[in-house]
């Protein structure tokens, strides 16, 4: 039983179930089956927090995954944010373009 009572207002609430989510969108995963057979969603933040706790860590889209979900509640993540992943491989991958240094000419018109 999912022990935050409250997810699919405080999703709502933020936005996060409106309109067409990613994941819900390429998954079979919806918040109705979250809510029916996931987890303790507070035992899994505190385990989630005690991996992270004072560690540096990354994500493809820090501002997407952490200002929008993982500091705020249930999460509350106390960790050193790294490097956006997304953001450097974009960074770099239109470096690459400009100096014409991506092999695939299709993706390099596409940048």
């Amino acid at each position: 039983m999912v022990a935050y009572p409250n997810l699919k207002e405080h999703c709502e609430e933020k936005g996060r179930i409106e309109g067409p989510v990613w994941i819900f969108r390429h998954s079979d995963l919806s918040l109705e089956k979250i809510l029916a057979e996931g987890k303790d969603v507070l035992l899994v933040a505190e385990g989630v927090r005690s991996i992270v706790l004072n560690r540096r860590v990354t994500a493809y889209n820090v501002p997407f995954d952490f200002f929008k979900f993982l500091l705020d509640e249930p999460w509350n993540l106390d960790c050193i944010m790294a490097y956006d992943v997304m953001g450097l491989a974009t960074d770099r991958i239109y470096d690459m373009a400009d100096y014409d240094l991506i092999e695939d000419k299709g993706l390099q018109r596409r940048r």
